[in-house]
């Protein structure tokens, strides 16, 4: 009480002459909340612990009990949030809660909010208020997003690594095709360890930070994300990363980047299976291997054949459309200048080629859909740097950049849950998840003080809900629709 502001030791003294009850004061950043505070006698340690119970939030008007709201007439966006909360409580909850109870509200707040809108921590108090749930039960007492606050937790994520290690091997229990790839960010910040020099996409020479992430093929959805030393390459992390997996029965999906006969034996010998795209100048490749099988890929037809090697099942694709343009840009490059002919006739016989090694006995055609698969992974990283604006880092510590990396993880997870909708609706072709987002959007929530009631709820918004197969009540509570 001796630091705290006048206001609030007067709102406490009025409450405890009323109730009568021992209460005490939480602060969570720059809010003050009520809770009242008893002790139960605990038989399995032999001693009294300390219970508390919330009963509300400390306001200079008073106290504003569990669910009553300060403002007479309020409007919030509902449509969008309410949906995104209610995958958050079905997919995210259970698990944050468990491994991050401290900040488990605060986590999923800003997860969510960075799903909605490309904000900065700053932004983040402000834009939570325009959401019905900064006055939802749900959320009491509600998570504490000041920019203090936030910066303060994302340090503290950030040094708990064994919690997030934790984490993501929940997620990865059961998954049995993971795909691994590495990319960059580039941070302003001088005080981040993790942070070196190096040449981005753009060719722009920049502070960077590496980092990694293994992707579900199962589930299409990221299972690991965690920031790197900019001076890690693939071989390292992907080494260092496998370890974790020992004694699980999984396959790596790889880049063709990191393939290397190296990688294959260290693959096989700790009992994993790989599937391992080459590159077309690897010698173990034979080009001269007759392509007897045949199958269709979204409308695109593919031949094969199959060779064993002492490392295992060697595949060799042939993609004719490939081939066909593979060709017609070698030919124009040719008539350019840039090369030359008998440079075509060595490269000739290697147009449309797709070598892939595997230490499976798998069928072909699930070979190939396993190596088309992994574009997901591209999409991931896409959807993180655009659509949620994670391209850039902020923060200015290292276990802040941990911190960080972890929210945008549980971002990136659930908008893959969003998609994942779309896609077993068979609607991800027509419309986009910020698509969706804006169209439930356009559902408020108004709230008289003594009354809340729904906006109208368009009838292209009762259509993609019904599309969806979402429940109507479940999203749009009776209660609330007048």
């Amino acid at each position: 009480m001796r630091n705290m502001e006048a206001w609030v030791k007067r709102v406490f003294e009025s409450e405890k002459a009323k109730r009568k009850i021992p209460l005490e004061i939480k602060r969570m950043g720059n809010r003050y909340y009520l809770y009242a505070s008893t002790t139960r006698w605990d038989r399995r340690e032999g001693r009294a612990k300390k219970v508390s119970s919330y009963i509300g939030k400390l306001t200079p008007r008073g106290l504003l009990e569990r669910g009553e709201t300060s403002r007479s007439i309020s409007v919030y966006e509902f449509g969008a949030a309410r949906f995104l909360h209610n995958l958050v409580r079905d997919f995210l909850h259970e698990n944050l809660e468990e491994f991050f109870y401290e900040y488990h509200r605060e986590i999923e707040a800003l997860s969510l909010m960075k799903v909605l809108a490309p904000i900065s921590i700053k932004q983040a108090s402000d834009f939570w208020e325009r959401l019905y749930l900064s006055s939802a039960v749900e959320y009491d007492p509600q998570p504490s997003l000041s920019p203090n606050s936030i910066s303060g937790m994302l340090r503290k994520i950030g040094l708990n690594l064994a919690a997030q290690h934790s984490y993501f091997q929940r997620l990865t229990e059961g998954k049995k095709f993971l795909a691994f790839d590495l990319s960059s960010i580039f941070s302003r910040s001088e005080n981040i360890r993790l942070a070196e020099k190096g040449y981005n996409p753009r060719g722009l020479y920049l502070d960077q930070i590496n980092f990694l992430m293994l992707y579900s093929l199962d589930r299409r959805e990221p299972v690991m994300l965690k920031p790197l030393p900019g001076s890690v390459r693939d071989f390292k992390a992907f080494r260092r990363e496998i370890s974790l997996f020992r004694g699980k029965s999984v396959v790596f999906v790889l880049d063709r980047g990191l393939a290397s006969y190296e990688i294959a034996r260290l693959l096989d010998r700790d009992g994993f299976g790989y599937v391992m795209p080459l590159k077309r100048n690897f010698k173990m490749v034979d080009y001269s291997l007759e392509l007897g099988e045949m199958f269709t890929y979204r409308d695109r037809g593919i031949k094969c054949g199959v060779k064993r090697t002492p490392l295992g099942n060697l595949y060799l694709f042939e993609d004719p459309k490939l081939r066909g343009e593979e060709e017609s840009n070698f030919i124009a490059s040719v008539e350019s200048g840039e090369r030359t002919i008998k440079g075509f006739k060595a490269e000739e016989k290697k147009f449309g080629k797709i070598p892939i090694l595997t230490n499976l006995d798998l069928e072909a055609r699930e070979v190939y859909l396993q190596y088309k698969e992994r574009e997901g992974i591209e999409v991931a990283f896409d959807v993180m740097k655009s659509s949620l604006d994670f391209d850039k880092a902020y923060v200015h510590t290292t276990e802040g950049l941990y911190g960080y990396f972890f929210i945008a993880f549980n971002s990136l997870l659930l908008y893959h849950k969003v998609m994942s909708m779309l896609r077993e609706e068979k609607m991800l072709d027509k419309i986009s998840v910020e698509d969706l987002l804006l169209c439930l959007s356009k559902v408020f929530l108004i709230d008289f003080g003594h009354k809340r009631v729904l906006s109208e709820i368009p009838k292209g918004v009762e259509d993609l809900v019904k599309a969806l197969g979402l429940k109507f009540d479940d999203l749009f509570p009776k209660n609330l629709r007048s």
